[in-house]
C-alpha cells in the first residue's frame, strides 16, 4: 500500500494539466481547452500557476456542468491589467505575461464568465491587489459572472516531499502539526476576497473549505491520506482532482449550479 500511494504521487507531481505552453511565447501559449469543448457557455480561467493548478479541477466541474473553458495562465502572471508582477520572472515569462492580460482586456466579451486565481497571499504581501480589484471590476462589467478561487494552504515545508518519506515509516501525515505562519497572509487575501464577491451580484467566490475537504469537513488530506498539497505552496494534479470531487458534493456547488444557470440561455 505504501510503494501504490508513493506512486500515485509520482503520478501527479505537476501541478497543470496542459503541456502545451512550455516556453512558448504569444498565441501558441493560448492552446488549453478543459471541460466541455462542445458546450455554448465559455468560460476563461485566468492567473499565474495558482490558476493553472485548477486546471484539473475545471475539467472534471466544466464536464459536470457542461460549460467550456479555455485556459491563459503564466506563471508569476497574476490577474492584473497592469505590468506589475510579483516575484522575479524571466524575460520570456514576463512577455507572454503581459501578452496574456492584453487577451484578457480585449476578450472579456468573448467569454460568458471568468475565472480568476492567482497566489493571493504574495499578492497581498506586495501591495498588489488594488490591480486585481481592478481586473475584477472590469471583467464582471463585461461578462455575465466571475468566479475567484481560494488560495490553498500554504505551509512551510515541501508538503509531497514529506508525504512520501512519511509513508515509508506509515506515519499519518494528518496527524502532523505543521508550521503555518505562511498561510496568514493568503487567509487575509482570501477573506477580503470573499468580501468582494459579497458586493457584487455577478461575482462568486469559491473558498478552501468547499474544495479540501473530507467528507465535509475541512482536511488538508483526501481518504487515501495523501494531501492535497504538492510543493506546500500549489496543489498537485491529484489534489485538484479530488477537491473537485469533493466540491461536487457541496452546497456551494449547488450554489455554482445556480450563479451558472443563465450563461446556458
Amino acid at each position: 500500500r505504501s510503494h501504490q500511494m508513493h506512486r500515485t504521487l509520482g503520478k501527479h507531481l505537476v501541478t497543470t494539466v496542459c503541456n502545451t505552453r512550455g516556453n512558448l511565447v504569444g498565441d501558441k501559449g493560448l492552446q488549453c481547452f478543459l471541460g466541455d469543448k462542445n458546450s455554448i457557455a465559455r468560460g476563461l480561467l485566468f492567473g499565474d500557476s495558482f490558476a493553472g493548478q485548477y486546471e484539473p479541477f475545471w475539467d472534471i466541474v466544466g464536464k459536470e456542468r457542461s460549460v467550456s473553458i479555455h485556459s491563459v495562465t503564466a506563471p508569476w502572471c497574476h490577474p492584473s491589467l497592469t505590468n506589475e508582477s510579483i516575484g522575479s520572472p524571466s524575460n520570456m515569462v514576463h512577455e507572454q505575461c503581459l501578452f496574456n492580460r492584453r487577451y484578457l482586456e480585449n476578450n472579456f466579451s468573448n467569454y460568458d464568465f471568468v475565472i480568476f486565481g492567482g497566489d493571493w497571499g504574495s499578492i497581498i504581501s506586495e501591495n498588489k491587489m488594488p490591480g486585481v480589484y481592478d481586473a475584477i471590476s472590469s471583467a464582471a462589467k463585461h461578462t455575465k459572472l466571475v468566479i475567484l478561487m481560494a488560495s490553498p494552504a500554504q505551509f512551510e515545508l515541501k508538503v509531497g516531499s514529506l508525504h512520501e518519506k512519511l509513508v515509508f515509516y506509515d506515519m499519518n501525515f494528518a496527524k502532523l502539526k505543521l508550521n503555518r505562519h505562511r498561510d496568514l497572509p493568503a487567509i487575509e487575501a482570501n477573506q477580503k476576497l470573499e468580501e468582494l464577491a459579497k458586493k457584487h451580484t455577478n461575482v462568486f467566490y469559491i473558498d478552501r473549505d468547499s474544495m479540501f475537504n473530507l467528507d465535509g469537513i475541512p482536511s488538508d488530506v483526501s481518504k487515501t491520506n495523501i494531501p492535497f498539497s504538492l510543493d506546500g505552496v500549489h496543489i498537485s494534479i491529484y489534489g485538484s482532482k479530488v477537491a473537485a470531487y469533493s466540491f461536487l458534493k457541496t452546497k456551494k456547488y449547488v450554489d455554482f449550479i445556480e450563479a451558472t444557470s443563465q450563461l446556458k440561455d
